[in-house]
């Protein structure tokens, strides 16, 4: 049985990573599915990140501590059986759905919590690292709600710890990864596709950019909407976020961002400070209804985060699901 060799997309949610998921996955070599997600949870049975669980997570970790010391190599040993779960699982997929693929494309944006991680595991795949303008990033992360309201405290591990870990790790794993910008696949797409085709060590052939329909794209997870249906490349999407970030509100917040991300980390990421902060300084904005609903949901936004109000309503649903299966018997 032929044995899939993994490529990995490392990214923030909303810099372009469907569209480059959709342009491989037209290649007769590579399948992929929407996103997998599955490397997630297999890392939190080895590193315990404070989850929690009906059956008790904190008790589940120091079980595995124990059951680690019983294996010839062990904490390192798990993730050897992670690699051959991960690969059997993909190879029977591709001998199911795609036979001639001998690459699995896994683009999960929230795999930057455990980059460090997927390099270790799998020390022979391919890795690229994906950036796209910040304040495009942030007005596509606004973008995802109805009528554009704030909601950038659904992003906060992915804009902050999210972003540390792209710029650390391409740094720290550069010899064996490559790294793109959205920007330059829109502008110069044939030039960027020969490069990472290059890198990955596959043959152009007669393969051109596609963006038709892919239906292992379907699923609950992954963008199923906006730019991403598209049939060809949007160079006008680079210049949306102007529209979206028009209220002096977002544009204070953006500058903030900006100037945290810091120059060094811009230079790593292919961008440049000063040119982000005159665009902010350039754009028309004006007081309106919005500039006043920002607030609130900012403000809102502190709340939400450090209360973990996500996991309180999960919690009362599954009180309220608990006294109705109590009242019926």
């Amino acid at each position: 049985m032929i044995s899939i060799k993994p490529i990995f997309i490392f990214s923030l949610p909303r810099s372009g990573s469907t569209l480059l998921q959709r342009i491989l996955g037209n290649h007769q070599l590579i399948h992929t599915v929407s996103e997998p997600w599955v490397l997630l949870p297999l890392y939190d049975l080895v590193d315990n990140h404070g989850s929690f669980s009906e059956y008790g997570r904190r008790n589940t970790s120091l079980a595995l501590t124990d059951l680690y010391q019983h294996l010839p190599g062990g904490y390192y040993d798990i993730y050897q059986k992670i690699e051959s779960f991960y690969r059997s699982m993909y190879t029977q997929i591709c001998l199911n759905e795609k036979k001639a693929a001998r690459y699995f494309l896994d683009k999960t944006p929230r795999y930057h919590l455990v980059i460090d991680k997927i390099h270790h595991t799998f020390p022979d795949a391919k890795f690229i690292y994906l950036f796209r303008n910040p304040l495009s990033v942030v007005s596509s992360m606004l973008m995802t709600e109805p009528e554009n309201v704030w909601s950038l405290y659904f992003f906060n591990v992915d804009l902050y710890k999210g972003l540390e870990n792209l710029i650390h790790y391409q740094n720290e794993f550069a010899d064996s990864s490559i790294t793109m910008q959205y920007e330059d696949l829109l502008n110069n797409p044939a030039k960027e596709m020969n490069r990472l085709f290059e890198y990955l060590e596959i043959d152009v052939g007669d393969f051109s950019i596609n963006l038709k329909s892919n239906p292992f794209l379907s699923g609950h997870m992954g963008d199923q909407t906006g730019p991403n249906k598209e049939t060809q490349l949007d160079q006008h999407s680079l210049s949306k976020w102007k529209k979206v970030l028009n209220n002096p509100v977002r544009r204070s917040w953006c500058r903030c961002y900006i100037k945290w991300i810091g120059e060094e980390r811009l230079d790593a990421m292919g961008y440049k400070m000063a040119s982000l902060l005159k665009s902010l300084d350039e754009l028309d904005v004006s007081l309106d209804g919005r500039s006043f609903q920002d607030i609130y949901r900012i403000l809102f936004g502190i709340f939400y985060t450090n209360f973990e109000l996500t996991m309180l309503k999960e919690n009362f649903q599954n009180l309220r699901h608990l006294y109705k299966t109590s009242a019926k018997t």
